[in-house]
This record gives C-alpha cells, sequence and structure tokens, in this order.
C-alpha cells in the first residue's frame, strides 16, 4: 500500500500534537505492515525533524520562489505555478491514499483520501480566531474533511462535533 502524506505541519510547528501524532504513529505503521510505504513530502523550511522509517521516504518538492527573479514580476502567478509544481510532485494518486498532515488536497488526485480531524477550536471560537486567513484554513478545513474518503477524529468530542455538522461530511 503506497500512501502520500503532505509534511506541512512540520513545516509550521516546530514542536506540537500534531506533528508528534504523525512522527510516533508513521513509523509503527510501517513496523505494523509490511507492504506500507509512505512518502513524506515537503516544500521549503522545516522546523522539526521527519518521522524516520526504512518504508519513509522524504521528498522535498523544489523552492520554485528562489529561481523565479525578480519577485516582483511573478508575484501575480506564483501560486498558480506552486500549485502547478505540487501537483506535478504528487502525481495523479492512481492507486495511493493521500494524507494530509493538516487539511491540504492536490487538486488532481484520482486516488483515496484520507483526514485527520484533530480538533475544532476555530469553528467552536471563531470569536478568537476571526480574519481572513482563519476563514481560509476554516474553509480549507471542511474541504479537506468532505472530500475525504475516510475522516479520522483523534477525539470523541471531535467526532460528535462533525456527526452533529452534516453539513461538513458530504458522504
Amino acid at each position: 500500500m503506497e500512501v502520500v502524506i503532505d509534511g506541512v505541519v512540520y513545516q509550521l510547528q516546530s514542536r506540537g500534537g500534531i506533528s508528534r501524532v504523525f512522527s510516533e504513529v508513521l513509523p509503527r505503521l510501517c513496523s505494523i505492515d509490511e507492504t506500507l510505504h509512505i512518502t513524506l513530502l515537503t516544500q521549503g523550511r522545516l522546523k522539526q525533524a521527519l518521522p524516520q522509517h526504512r518504508r519513509i521516504t522524504h521528498r522535498s518538492i523544489p523552492n520554485i520562489e528562489r529561481y523565479l527573479r525578480p519577485n516582483c514580476v511573478w508575484q501575480s502567478v506564483l501560486p498558480k505555478i506552486k500549485h502547478f509544481m505540487y501537483d506535478l510532485w504528487t502525481g495523479t494518486g492512481e492507486g495511493k491514499i493521500w494524507h494530509s498532515t493538516y487539511y491540504t488536497m492536490p487538486e488532481k488526485w484520482a486516488g483515496y483520501s484520507v483526514a485527520t480531524v484533530h480538533d475544532m477550536v476555530f469553528e467552536l471560537f471563531p470569536q478568537f480566531y476571526s480574519g481572513p486567513n482563519f476563514d481560509l484554513f476554516r474553509q480549507r478545513k471542511r474541504l479537506s474533511i468532505q472530500r475525504a474518503d475516510a475522516v479520522i477524529c483523534v477525539s470523541g468530542t471531535t467526532r460528535r462535533y462533525n456527526s452533529s455538522h452534516r453539513r461538513w461530511v458530504s458522504r
């Protein structure tokens, strides 16, 4: 079984609960299932070490920004170029499983996808997390959950929230 994991959380956190879950669980899963192979994708500078196992392969997507100079010329198309690079490195996903560490989803993924929901703090307390960046995060999280073939909830409270808000889950 081939699983592709977006290691974005390793770029966002120097330490924390989400990265700890993935760092602890991934090598153990590889030890349990000899058919499992994990490709861990990252892009940019890492803030902490990645999980290690002989069946975990790290692939770093090149940071295209450093090659596109001057910056002001490329600024308007840079997001599209980054998405293209990301899709190029993730592939089509046929026969594979996508699992993001923090609610991302390749645009052209043809395989299965799994979303792990760690908490619902941004949804439960929107008054503390307001603004366009938080709105975008909530939207990305919702889409990730809706598109997922399987959803893992880390706690019973998170599961109950997602179950009671049927609009989140489309299946």
